[in-house]
């Protein structure tokens, strides 16, 4: 008696929200021709054209020439929504074109990409230090042996 009442309550509630999920999809349904004629605003890499006729005031970063620093920065200016577009010298050199009130971000952005790499760096150097040390160390004890069986 007490399972059948406790079974219909639950399918009333299903139903219930069954329901108002029915009337809170009808107008996104109806809206989906509108939103998919509407551009969302573009951020992320833009071409220069691009962000010139869009942006009033624009700024150039400093020279980033590893392009592994400028993909792991790039990736980080997309996560953060912010719009650039990267600018190629003559020489091969490379940098980002954004827009000036992103100055801090990209700059911060730039900052924590290359303490993260120099972070990576460090470890690695410690870890071939690390190595050669126990090497010299491994040697060292093997002359050390050579030389007491020398003396016998």
């Amino acid at each position: 008696m007490l399972e059948e009442q406790a079974n219909g309550l639950v399918k009333q509630g299903i139903f219930a929200v069954l329901r108002l999920l029915k009337d809170k999809t009808m107008p996104i349904i109806s809206n989906i021709n509108q939103a998919t004629t509407i551009k969302p605003p573009t951020t992320a890499r833009q071409t220069v054209r691009e962000l010139v006729e869009k942006g009033r005031d624009l700024k150039l970063s400093e020279v980033i020439q590893s392009k592994q620093h400028l993909t792991e920065v790039c990736y980080e200016l997309k996560k953060q929504g912010i719009a650039f577009a990267i600018k190629r010298d003559s020489d091969g050199n490379r940098q980002l074109l954004y827009q000036k009130k992103d100055g801090d971000l990209v700059e911060k952005s730039i900052k924590t990409v290359l303490n993260k790499n120099l972070q990576k760096s460090r470890t690695l150097m410690d870890l071939l230090n690390r190595n050669k040390a126990i090497s010299d160390k491994e040697a060292q004890k093997i002359k050390n042996k050579e030389k007491a069986r020398e003396e016998r």
